[in-house]
């Protein structure tokens, strides 16, 4: 969900117009219809659309000035929740949809990976049962300084509960009871989305509508609705031992996966933190080439990750061929370059 649901100021809608309007315009059968009636001559303008759902934009015209089909928000991908710091404008609804969704899986996610990792002072909700106690009641699991788990049955001091405050006196003297808790796992499915979701923001921020228009992006969008599955489950892995060790520097943002020469394709990593404690890790999707095909021959990729453990791999930054006199035009040529890049 949006971190900044304010007006957007008027300097950052000029600025994604200005940046992404570059790319847009060569896709006039994409947008024009959603802001003129009759298409075959437009006037001068600059459009906006969101990058989600191809459905809600702004446009600046002469007769018209600044128009908007819907309320805009600036997206932090990932959720400033788990450390992100990147934004990007898209409408109210997808921003509201992926937070209510998905987007709140990966506060869960990190915060169960900070406490599988025994990091202090990290914490997992759960609920509790006990011997002779009425009622099913939260409780927290929380790592001490020295890595030993703390059972806290009223996390929440404030909160009315006297047969709970009788059964903590009584357990302070006798041990004749059991105490039984579950704790809830993140969703896998919606950790997945988005995870994919940041990707794929990361992906247009770079490449603009040549890759939301690409068989690729317009997938992604699909299996950010349930309309198909993913080709590799996402994160195919994750990189967070391998950014720890000493003397390596793991690129973050969009890059190449240049080898295991099979498993080549571009791959997003994205620093997730758990603000609590400072524990991070590393997550990484897999995203393929423009073409059908390339979305397709990503299934192989996870049967050979399946096949064989990650034990060593390389990872470079795109920086080649991305902004063309300051058009964002490098999907294909990027891609292109890194299958020719032997």
């Amino acid at each position: 969900m949006t971190d900044e649901n304010i007006n957007i100021k008027p300097e950052i809608i000029k600025s994604h117009l200005l940046t992404y309007f570059k790319s847009l315009k060569n896709y006039p059968d994409k947008y024009l219809h959603r802001f003129f009636v009759d298409t075959t001559n437009p006037p001068e303008h600059f459009a906006y659309i969101c990058p989600l759902c191809l459905m809600n934009g702004i446009i600046v015209e002469h007769s018209i000035g600044l128009g908007m089909h819907a309320d805009f928000s600036l997206d932090h991908y990932p959720p400033e929740s788990v450390g992100g710091f990147q934004k990007i404008m898209v409408c109210k609804k997808c921003n509201n949809d992926a937070g209510t969704l998905y987007d709140f899986s990966l506060k869960e996610k990190i915060q169960q990976l900070a406490f599988n990792s025994n990091t202090p002072d990290s914490s997992l909700n759960s609920k509790f049962i006990a011997t002779n106690l009425t009622g099913r009641y939260p409780s927290k699991l929380t790592i001490d300084k020295d890595g030993k788990i703390e059972i806290s049955l009223k996390p929440k001091q404030n909160m009315h509960a006297p047969f709970l405050d009788e059964f903590i006196e009584y357990s302070k003297d006798n041990h004749d009871y059991q105490i039984e808790l579950t704790h809830k796992t993140p969703d896998e499915k919606k950790v997945s989305k988005a995870l994919v979701k940041t990707a794929y923001l990361t992906c247009f921020d770079m490449w603009g509508y040549e890759f939301v228009f690409s068989n690729t992006g317009e997938m992604i969008r699909k299996f950010l609705n349930d309309e198909c599955e993913y080709p590799v489950l996402n994160p195919s892995f994750w990189l967070g031992s391998i950014a720890k060790t000493d003397g390596v520097r793991l690129p973050l943002g969009l890059c190449y996966l240049k080898e295991p020469i099979e498993w080549r394709s571009f791959i997003v990593n994205i620093c997730l933190q758990d603000k609590e404690t400072g524990f991070s890790e590393v997550a990484a999707v897999l995203i393929p080439g423009p073409l059908k095909e390339d979305w397709e021959n990503l299934t192989e990729i996870q049967t050979k990750l399946n096949e064989m453990p990650v034990t060593s791999i390389s990872i470079a930054h795109v920086t080649e061929n991305l902004i063309n006199n300051n058009i964002f035009d490098g999907y294909t040529k990027d891609w292109q370059l890194l299958k020719d890049n032997k």
